[in-house]
């Protein structure tokens, strides 16, 4: 997190029109990306001819804790990495076409990714994923606490 902004710093920095309408986001973890396209796409469609600038930025390694050995700490240094991307998005030219976009969040998933605020730093939370996702892939229901049985 960061105030100013990200994109605030950015639009400074790139001495971009003082009119510039900005969206940040905070806290999408890996659907940033994903979610970010679907914002920038409906911005294009409801502002034709204009463009829209998605720059998605994720700072995962703010998390790694070089003295927690948990298997946790472990996972997550492993699986996710920092990075950037950006793509400009408009209703003109002959790029590739986004028709449609939607989102969808499992009930009771609040509690399988994210991190939390410790005194030595971030910590991330990683538990229950692949049980999640075999268990909506499949339509099947949660257990009778309403959570995930194992931490694979």
């Amino acid at each position: 997190m960061a105030t100013p902004s990200l994109d605030a710093l950015l639009a400074e920095r790139l001495h971009m029109g003082r009119d510039l309408e900005r969206l940040p986001s905070f806290g999408l973890g890996c659907a940033g990306g994903v979610l970010g396209l679907a914002r920038a796409a409906a911005m294009a469609q409801a502002s034709p001819g204009c463009k829209v600038l998605l720059l998605v930025v994720a700072l995962c390694g703010l998390t790694f804790r070089r003295s927690d050995q948990s298997n946790g700490n472990l996972v997550a240094i492993a699986l996710f990495g920092d990075g950037a991307a950006a793509a400009l998005v408009s209703t003109d030219g002959d790029g590739p076409a986004l028709t449609s976009w939607g989102e969808h969040t499992w009930p009771d998933s609040l509690q399988v990714m994210g991190w939390r605020v410790e005194d030595d730093g971030l910590v991330a939370v990683v538990a229950f994923l692949p049980r999640l996702v075999r268990r909506h892939r499949a339509g099947g229901g949660a257990d009778e606490n309403n959570t995930p049985q194992d931490q694979n």
